[in-house]
C-alpha cells in the first residue's frame, strides 16, 4: 500500500509536470523563494521548484528535520537511565499547485522506514474572494497548535498536552469563509485520526463535526501560519474557538463512542516577540461512563539578535479523576533557535530542552510517550533535550 502511495505521487508529479509543459508559452522552472503555494505555508521559506503555464501552476519541494535527542530518566527498570541517538523525524515530500483559477490540489507524504505514508491529499475549489472548499485528507480545523506547520512550530516539537488531544489528519469536506476580520471553518470528516483509513474502518465514526471561529484585531491572517515574528514584524493579534463532535456505533465496524472536543486560543505577535496560550476540553462517552479530560498551554518568544530566538513553554495535561492512571501532568521547556537564512525557517537550528514534573503515569495514562520526540515512558520524573537541523527545499 505505501509502495502504491509512493509509485502514485511519482506518476501525479510527472503527469502534472508533463501537462503544464504543454501549456502555450511556458514559464521557464525558477527557484520560487517568494512563492505563496509552499508546502507547509512555507510561505517565502520555499525553495523548490516552480512550474508556471497559462492559468495553472506546480510548485514541488518538502522538507527534512534531522535530530539528535537526549533523554535521562529516574528509577527505569533494567535499563540504562540515559538514551541518546540520532533520527529523521521528518522526510517530507509534496506537490501543490492551481489547475486554473479556481481549482488547486495538493499531495504530499513522509518518507518513513518501511515505505511512504500519505498525509494532506486535497482539492480546493475557491468559490470567490471569501470563500472555499476543499474535499479530500486533511487536518480538521481544531487545535491551532496541530494547525501550524511542522516547520514553523516554536520549538522543536508540539507539545505532550497537545499531542495529547490533537486532531490529526481526517478524510472529508470542508468549508471556509473569511472577510476582514472574521475567519470561520466547518468541517464533515470520518472523526478524529483517520488519517487513511477505509470507510468500513474500525478506528472511524459515524460522522463528525467541527466548526472553527477566529477573530483578529490587527495584522493579516498570514500572520498567524507560524508562531515565530521577526524584528520589524507587525503588530498581529487574534482570538479563535472551536468544538468538534463524533459519534459511533451505528454503522458497521465502528465502536460505540461519542466525543466532544472544545479549545479556546489566541496569538498575539509583533516587533521581535511572539505570545500564544490556549485551552482545551475533552468529554469521551464510551459505553460505560464518561470521562473529562482538559489541557492548558501557554508559550511565547523573543528575538534577541535577528537570527536567535529564545522560547519558552509551559503545557499542563489533566486527565479525568476517575481514570485508571488519572494524574495530572505538566512540562516546561526552554529552547532557542537560529534561522541560519535571516528571516526565514527554510534554513534553522533548534535546541530545547524539557523538564517533566510529574511523571508518565504509566500505560493507562491518556498522556502518551513517543520515542519520535524523545519523550519516554518513565515511573519518576524526566528530561529531554533535542537538537534539529531543518532544511525546507
Amino acid at each position: 500500500m505505501q509502495q502504491h502511495s509512493l509509485v502514485g505521487l511519482v506518476a501525479l508529479i510527472t503527469l502534472a509536470g508533463t501537462a503544464l509543459a504543454q501549456q502555450p508559452e511556458p514559464a521557464p522552472a525558477v527557484a520560487a523563494p517568494e512563492a505563496s503555494l509552499a508546502l507547509g505555508s512555507a510561505g517565502k521559506d520555499a525553495k523548490g521548484f516552480y512550474l508556471k503555464g497559462g492559468d495553472s501552476s506546480l510548485y514541488i519541494g518538502g522538507f527534512i528535520q534531522t535530530r539528535f535527542s537526549l533523554n535521562s530518566r529516574n528509577d527505569v527498570a533494567d535499563q540504562d537511565e540515559l538514551t541518546t541517538g540520532f533520527s529523521t523525524r521528518r522526510a517530507r515530500l509534496g506537490a501543490q499547485g492551481d489547475l486554473n483559477k479556481q481549482l488547486s490540489f495538493k499531495v504530499e507524504g513522509d518518507f518513513i522506514p518501511d515505505g511512504f505514508k500519505l498525509l494532506d491529499s486535497f482539492g480546493r475549489w475557491t468559490f470567490s474572494d471569501t470563500t472555499r472548499m476543499r474535499f479530500g485528507q486533511f487536518k480538521t480545523p481544531l487545535m491551532k497548535e496541530d494547525l501550524i506547520s511542522d516547520t514553523q512550530q516554536l520549538l522543536v516539537e508540539r507539545s505532550v498536552g497537545t499531542s495529547t488531544f490533537l486532531q490529526d489528519r481526517s478524510q472529508g469536506i470542508d468549508l471556509q469563509y473569511a472577510d476582514g476580520n472574521l475567519r470561520l471553518t466547518g468541517a464533515f470528516t470520518d472523526g478524529l485520526k483517520t488519517l487513511n483509513t477505509n470507510f468500513d474502518s474500525s478506528s472511524e465514526a459515524d460522522f463528525g463535526l467541527t466548526g472553527r471561529a477566529e477573530w483578529k484585531w490587527a495584522g493579516e491572517w498570514k500572520n498567524f501560519d507560524g508562531f515565530t515574528s521577526f524584528q520589524g514584524g507587525k503588530y498581529a493579534g487574534y482570538l479563535g474557538g472551536a468544538v468538534h463532535y463524533q459519534d459511533g456505533g451505528e454503522t458497521g465496524g465502528t465502536a460505540d463512542q461519542s466525543v466532544l472536543q472544545y479549545t479556546l486560543d489566541s496569538m498575539a505577535k509583533g516587533d521581535g516577540w511572539n505570545l500564544f496560550g490556549a485551552f482545551v476540553g475533552r468529554r469521551t462517552e464510551p459505553t460505560t461512563g464518561e470521562f473529562d479530560d482538559f489541557g492548558f498551554l501557554v508559550q511565547g518568544g523573543y528575538m534577541v539578535a535577528a537570527q536567535w530566538e529564545l522560547a519558552a513553554r509551559y503545557s499542563l495535561t489533566m486527565p479525568d479523576d476517575t481514570r485508571v492512571d488519572g494524574d495530572d501532568f505538566s512540562e516546561v521547556t526552554l529552547g532557542v533557535n537560529h534561522f541560519i537564512l535571516p528571516e526565514s525557517h527554510a534554513v534553522k537550528l533548534s535546541m530545547d530542552v524539557t523538564y517533566c514534573i510529574d511523571d508518565q503515569a504509566g500505560s493507562n495514562s491518556i498522556v502518551r510517550p513517543s520515542a519520535a520526540n524523545a519523550f519516554l515512558a518513565a515511573p519518576d520524573d524526566q528530561i529531554y533535550a533535542r537538537i534539529q537541523f531543518q532544511i525546507v527545499y
